[in-house]
């Protein structure tokens, strides 16, 4: 496929003159959380032209569960392949202009079908939007994610690509994908038990339609121990798997996009770095210096919130401090933002608050303009 990509086929219209949007349900042994997904997009006004669950080989009563909505739910079984897998299969059984991924395991806010709706009357070859948390019960956390600055568009995520090796985007939840731009894809290069997040939107700013970010979340993001349990206990093991997989992805995009190499070229994108720095931390090395530097640098060129790249600067250099206790609580905190010491939250708070005051606040000698 060439970067020009599956962007020039023309989208078909509804009835109305809108376009069409479905849902997919990509399910592995999430019984418990299957039908409140379903019950969140059942309850959609406007409705979803079609809902659709692709049971990947699950061995609890998943499948029971969404034949138990009868007509209302296509559901297709598979032998387990991988979450990719199950979205292309689903992807193929509707017929409609766009498609929205919802894991099992999240919710689909009400009226988000009609915030949608006018997102996609310009053809966008993505929409995306924030993700409220919640817990396995359903509870929001109060956290919302990600945050994107204002005018983020498919430029500036080519450009995060190049300096990062990812642009800001949510979990499989938070999209909602032209269809015959993914159709579009040379499935040959893709991973199928990787995820639909991965290279399949990766490579979606390189192909010259525009993605529309929008501020409100329309889904609810479920965080329990089936989908987290690693994450939050990175080892120098891990963390060097996650750089070997970013690699694969990248190779994956590459393929896609007919290239030889991918936007960062030969430099170590911000993802790599700071994966680097964490190992180095973890493994009682003490010169960390020249990879912080590389990730500042790195962070200060990206589209990054200005709070965010103001936060991971000051947990680089707390990083450099050569006390091995302190250095494992910062990485752990990195990925927990429950474990970050009292400290370290109050002096990113300060910090973002003289960055939320603007420029000139402070002058040379500390004095206040």
């Amino acid at each position: 496929m060439s970067a020009a990509g599956p962007t020039a086929a023309v989208v078909p219209t509804s009835r109305t003159g809108g376009p069409t949007l479905a849902a997919v349900v990509p399910t592995y042994n999430y019984e418990a959380y299957l039908g409140a997904a379903l019950d969140s997009l059942l309850a959609q006004d406007p409705p979803l032209q079609r809902v659709v669950v692709v049971d990947d080989g699950s061995s609890d009563g998943s499948v029971a569960v969404a034949r138990s909505y009868g007509e209302r739910v296509e559901v297709v079984e598979q032998t387990n392949a991988g979450q990719l897998a199950a979205c292309l299969t689903g992807l193929d059984r509707v017929d409609t202009d766009y498609v929205w991924f919802l894991d099992a395991d999240d919710l689909a806010v009400p009226g988000a079908t009609a915030q949608l709706a006018g997102a996609l009357v310009g053809r966008p070859v993505k929409v995306q939007f924030p993700l409220q948390a919640v817990d396995a019960a359903g509870t929001p956390t109060g956290s919302v994610f990600p945050t994107t600055r204002a005018g983020y568009d498919e430029r500036a995520m080519a450009r995060d690509n190049a300096v990062l090796g990812f642009y800001t985007c949510p979990p499989t939840s938070g999209n909602v994908y032209r269809r015959d731009v993914l159709l579009g894809l040379d499935r040959a290069a893709l991973d199928p038990r990787d995820f639909i997040d991965g290279p399949a939107t990766l490579v979606l700013p390189h192909l010259g339609g525009t993605i529309v970010c929008l501020e409100r979340p329309l889904a609810r993001y479920r965080v329990h121990g089936a989908n987290h349990s690693q994450w939050f206990r990175p080892t120098p093991e891990r963390l060097q798997g996650e750089v070997d997989w970013f690699e694969r992805r990248w190779q994956q995009v590459c393929a896609l996009l007919d290239r030889d190499r991918p936007p960062f070229g030969d430099r170590r994108p911000a993802y790599v770095l700071e994966r680097r720095l964490m190992v180095a931390a973890l493994q009682g090395r003490w010169w960390l210096l020249p990879d912080a530097v590389a990730l500042v640098a790195r962070l200060a060129r990206s589209g990054l919130p200005r709070g965010q790249v103001l936060a991971l600067a000051v947990w680089a250099g707390l990083l450099l401090l050569p006390v091995p206790a302190w250095r494992t609580v910062l990485v752990e905190s990195r990925r927990d933002p429950s474990r970050r010491p009292a400290a370290l939250r109050a002096a990113v708070s300060a910090l973002r608050r003289l960055r939320a005051a603007g420029p000139g606040v402070l002058r040379p000698g500390g004095r206040r303009a």
